[in-house]
């Protein structure tokens, strides 16, 4: 995971702006996406380069709501932590999305689904 504030990810051109910490910005295309949810406020973006997706938690939130990483348009939303969501990983040669959070929680997902898959 990034640090907060920042964005993730090596090639994937995603960026936050440092007025608006809930504006992202694709650096490739030079589209951006206003984020919104309770305060709005982005803890960290991590990319999902195998779904072509960026993953973004937000502060104080469980949800892991996941943008097309061109468009940045919204996909999908990973729900079932009951704490603040902290990483999630692509589990390399699996069909698996991983993600913790501070509920002591490691979930397993449906790579192309976002099915929970196990806790």
């Amino acid at each position: 995971p990034s640090e907060p504030g920042t964005a993730a990810g090596g090639n994937s051109g995603i960026m936050l702006t440092g007025l608006v910490p809930s504006l992202l910005i694709n650096g490739r295309t030079g589209r951006s996406r206003l984020v919104e949810d309770k305060d709005g406020k982005i803890d960290r973006v991590i990319a999902l380069p195998e779904r072509q997706q960026i993953a973004v938690i937000e502060e104080d939130s469980p949800l892991i709501k996941l943008y097309c990483d061109e468009t940045l348009a919204y996909v999908d939303c990973l729900r079932g932590h009951k704490g603040q969501a902290l990483a999630v990983f692509e589990l390399k040669d699996t069909r698996f999305l991983a993600t913790s959070a501070t509920d002591r929680t490691v979930r397993l997902w449906g790579m192309y689904t976002s099915a929970p898959r196990a806790v």
